[in-house]
């Protein structure tokens, strides 16, 4: 699968629930310091854009928050 499970997109909100607030709406999780979910996310679910694929779930979920859309 290519894309973000609904395993991995829990973990993304529960771990954004906690670490959100610090984010812009640019997030890069390669230099996030206390993402300490990747290792746990690749075992779920492992694909070549899983990077990217968290990075625009993560600002998809900012802008959101700060836009209301």
């Amino acid at each position: 699968m290519r894309t973000l499970s609904k395993r991995q997109k829990k973990l993304l909100d529960e771990w954004y629930k906690k670490h959100g607030k610090d984010l812009t709406i640019f997030v890069e999780i390669d230099k996030i310091d206390e993402f300490d979910i990747f290792d746990e996310l690749v075992r779920i679910n492992d694909h070549e854009t899983i990077v990217q694929n968290i990075n625009r779930y993560l600002s998809d979920k900012v802008s959101k928050n700060m836009y209301g859309r």
